[in-house]
């Protein structure tokens, strides 16, 4: 999967040298099925990061001070965007109704 920052131009930059962070921002895009963070893809993908670490799991991130594990919020992800409108994938969509489906499924095998 590739990834990219968008500029307030609309320039495309590609995603390297990935800090840890973003790195679970860009593995929870595939997982989420949302390739587009933007001012009005973030609550959505905010809300599926939650679900997918809580009920999946597999994010394990931490903090490097303490070993002690960080939950993917809303900060980590504006931080990760390094202050670009847009980072973007191309990581597969998923439907709400699709995402929201394969978290029931996890939530009953628990």
């Amino acid at each position: 999967m590739q990834a990219y920052f968008e500029t307030n131009r609309g320039e495309t930059i590609p995603l390297t040298d990935m800090t840890p962070e973003q790195q679970a921002v860009v593995y929870l895009t595939g997982a989420t099925g949302i390739r587009r963070i933007d001012k009005d893809t973030i609550d959505e993908f905010v809300r599926r990061a939650d679900l997918y670490d809580t009920y999946i799991g597999g994010i394990d991130l931490r903090d490097y001070l303490t070993g002690e594990s960080v939950p993917v919020t809303r900060q980590v992800i504006t931080e990760a965007m390094a202050g670009r409108p847009a980072l973007w994938t191309t990581a597969g969509l998923i439907t709400p109704e699709e995402f929201d489906r394969m978290i029931r499924v996890a939530k009953a095998a628990l």
